[in-house]
């Protein structure tokens, strides 16, 4: 701060500072120069955590930053400390000595820090990943130990962050110590079970944008958007003739060619390329009872495809980074039962169109189908948020499954969607309640539409996705199969039985 005076009083020296107390409450004047000796003693090197001061400027911060950086090298990241980016909100000066020098910048996960985005995307692509939580955050929420270590566990291994800030949480009274390496022991044994190694960071490269993926958006849009539209004439046993071939594979160049140069026809059909391929997976493996290997398969490599198409346009450095937004993650899971819903009763596969349905008095078994979907996905929206608690029981499950299959499957893919659509199948092979198959129809819709979804997840490593995907197909539709045999081997026999008992 250039405002600040100096004043010798007596033997000592009193520096009058240019502000008032409200804004030193919240301001940092002296970085930890202790802390900052004994890393550069012992090699260590350092993240910084600058905080913000408001009688300091951009310039003078960068200034002040720079002096630093040269007597401690060692300062090789940076990320913001406290509710305001230092400098905000110019930052062009603190960015300009830190790209100079090659310090990166980690902008932490969930945590909403006024001016870290923007510092971010001008630090482009310098930007590492972090992940830390709060001792505020972990007393409110009374996270345990186990979970704190599951949630550092998933921060690498399923959003690819590449740092993580892991400090005492003050959970025990006494033995701080000997308690923080125990948890330093079992988080790393934990991340490196998966196969990951432990050093200095760096960022990842800038990717160059795909054409060939743009121009396989592009196909997977037109093409699934025109079997749809045949699907809802009832023409899927129609040839295809060479003209409208040649036609379809026309459009798809033109839309992928616009999807490449106009970025807001690229932001709007993102979404509903994903939610059109996820609604072709679900209609073509619900429409294959008859061969249900068949139509599994054929769901999953749709799904695949499509996940894969989006992920190779959309998938871009600052996307990976969660630096721009990718408008079709909520869509993708949102639309693609529409889609289904709006088939089926034109169709006529539920056997009441929609003016019969809302015409007729409410059947008490749909109700309760319908207040059981709401719960589920009330209990889904709950879930979904990165910070929510889970129960020790199912930490540990977590960890079982993930040391065993890699990667852990969505569980609306492996519990919900899969296991419905075998069910889907065994009701329809038997001719069984033809007035509530709508509703596993649609249940069945969110395995695919989750799968898709994954793929939208650019900073999760694509090999994880597609393994991700496959593992909740086969397992999902294996855990459906026992179901079914359970139902019709068990249940369904002793139903019968305690029938003709009731009536004898």
């Amino acid at each position: 701060m250039p405002a600040v005076e100096i004043k010798d009083i007596g033997t000592g020296s009193a520096m009058i500072l240019p502000g008032n107390t409200s804004d030193f409450k919240i301001s940092s004047f002296v970085p930890d120069l202790y802390g900052l000796d004994f890393c550069r003693e012992q090699g260590i090197p350092v993240l910084f955590r600058p905080g913000s001061c408001p009688a300091s400027g951009a310039s003078d911060t960068a200034a002040a930053f720079d002096y630093l950086t040269s007597v401690y090298s060692d300062i090789k990241n940076v990320t913001a400390s406290g509710m305001i980016m230092a400098g905000y909100p110019d930052y062009k000066p603190l960015a300009e000595v830190m790209k100079r020098k090659g310090i990166t910048f980690s902008q932490t996960e969930f945590i909403k820090q006024v001016g870290a985005a923007g510092f971010a995307k001008t630090m482009y692509p310098m930007v590492i990943p972090l992940h830390s939580l709060t001792r505020d955050e972990v007393i409110s929420r009374s996270i345990s130990r186990l979970q704190i270590t599951e949630r550092f566990v998933r921060a690498v291994h399923e959003r690819s962050v590449r740092l993580i800030m892991v400090r005492p949480y003050d959970l025990n009274m006494g033995g701080r110590l000997e308690v923080f390496i125990e948890d330093l022991a079992s988080t790393s044994g934990s991340i490196k079970a998966r196969g990951y190694e432990f050093g200095w960071p760096s960022n990842i490269g800038i990717w160059p944008d795909s054409i060939p993926g743009a121009l396989a958006c592009g196909i997977t849009l037109i093409f699934c958007g025109w079997f749809y539209i045949v699907r809802l004439k009832g023409g899927e046993e129609e040839r295809v003739g060479i003209r409208l071939l040649s036609f379809l594979i026309l459009l798809s160049l033109i839309i992928s060619a616009g999807m490449w140069k106009v970025s807001l026809l690229a932001r709007v059909l993102g979404g509903l390329c994903g939610a059109l391929a996820a609604s072709e997976a679900a209609l073509s493996a619900l429409e294959s009872y008859k061969k249900p290997v068949l139509g599994a398969i054929k769901g999953l490599f749709i799904v695949t495809a499509g996940g894969l198409a989006i992920a190779t346009f959309y998938g871009t450095t600052m996307a990976a980074l969660r630096l721009t937004p990718f408008s079709g993650v909520k869509l993708t899971l949102l639309l693609p039962p529409l889609l289904v819903l709006v088939h089926d009763l034109r169709r006529r596969v539920h056997p009441e169109s929609l003016p019969e349905i809302i015409n007729r008095p409410a059947v008490w078994g749909e109700l309760f189908l319908i207040g059981i979907m709401m719960l589920a996905m009330l209990v889904m929206a709950l879930r979904s948020d990165n910070v929510s608690n889970v129960p020790t029981w199912e930490v540990a499950f977590r960890e079982f499954m993930e040391r065993t299959l890699l990667v852990r499957p969505r569980t609306k893919e492996f519990l919900i969607g899969y296991p419905a659509l075998v069910f889907y199948w065994y009701v329809v092979r038997k001719g069984w309640i033809p007035g509530y198959r709508e509703a596993v129809r649609i249940v069945s819709v969110l395995a695919f539409s989750s799968a898709v979804n994954t793929f939208c997840h650019f900073h999760t490593l694509l090999s994880l996705s597609v393994i991700r995907t496959i593992n909740g197909w086969w397992l999902g539709l294996l855990i459906g199969v026992i179901a079914v045999a359970v139902i019709n081997y068990a249940v369904v026999p002793m139903s019968k039985k305690l029938t003709r008992e009731i009536h004898s």
